[in-house]
């Protein structure tokens, strides 16, 4: 992501972030900021548990140097923001948990091993933008 972009949500921040080896700001975004606004310049947040007080005034600053624009970043107790991006992620990895075990081959595999459980599931299918060319032969059809 060029700093000239604007920025229209939370993930594209974290790539941004990424981007400059903001390595601890980043965990601290992912981790703490339930996002209630944002806009390309400000975000209001609620903060997670054990937020530090000074992630905002680090956030803003940070991405004041980044982009070259004014960024204004706020916490706010009073309003209850979204998920943090840890939580969505663990949401999302407990419903395809909860599908995997529902399935039927993993019900006759607990059938068979008593106290069998899925702990961990994994998302193997090639993701497009990361496929060499070699990877797609000339009968396939992308849009």
């Amino acid at each position: 992501m060029s700093e000239t972009e604007q920025l229209t949500s939370v993930e594209q921040m974290i790539e941004l972030l990424q981007d400059r080896s903001d390595v601890m700001l980043k965990g601290q975004v992912i981790n703490f900021v339930r996002p209630i606004k944002f806009t390309d310049g400000e975000l209001l947040f609620s903060p997670a548990p054990g937020t530090p007080a000074d992630l905002g005034a680090k956030l803003g600053r940070r991405l004041r140097e980044i982009t070259g624009k004014p960024w204004q970043v706020s916490m706010s107790s009073d309003v209850e923001g979204g998920p943090t991006i840890a939580e969505m992620r663990m949401s999302r990895k407990a419903a395809m948990i909860a599908a995997a075990e529902n399935h039927p081959v993993v019900q006759k595999i607990k059938e068979v091993f008593a106290g069998a459980s899925v702990r961990e599931v994994r998302d193997l299918s090639p993701d497009i933008e990361n496929m060499i060319p070699e990877d797609i032969s000339e009968g396939d059809d992308i849009e």
